[in-house]
């Protein structure tokens, strides 16, 4: 996992990672998967393969970093975010 970009709003920290798919006997046609983690002091949840699709998990990230995303929200946005 590579981190892509990390901003910090205090008290939340914020990061786009982006991970190498290993498995290409899959036939998947990406080389790579975006996600996000979300922290704070207490706690830091992250889903590392929201989607390979780059410019979209980036403005989701963005999104997140702006309205100070709370940790525990994080899966519940991913799972609107795909539906």
């Amino acid at each position: 996992m590579k981190v892509i970009v990390s901003k910090t709003n205090s008290p939340f920290s914020y990061i786009l990672t982006r991970s190498e798919i290993s498995d290409k006997s899959i036939g998947c046609e990406y080389e790579y998967v975006y996600g996000i983690s979300v922290s704070d002091s207490e706690n830091m949840i992250s889903v590392e393969d929201i989607s390979p699709d780059y410019t979209a998990v980036k403005n989701l990230f963005e999104l997140i970093y702006e309205e100070q995303l709370y940790p525990e929200h994080l899966y519940d946005v991913i799972e609107d975010f795909l539906s």
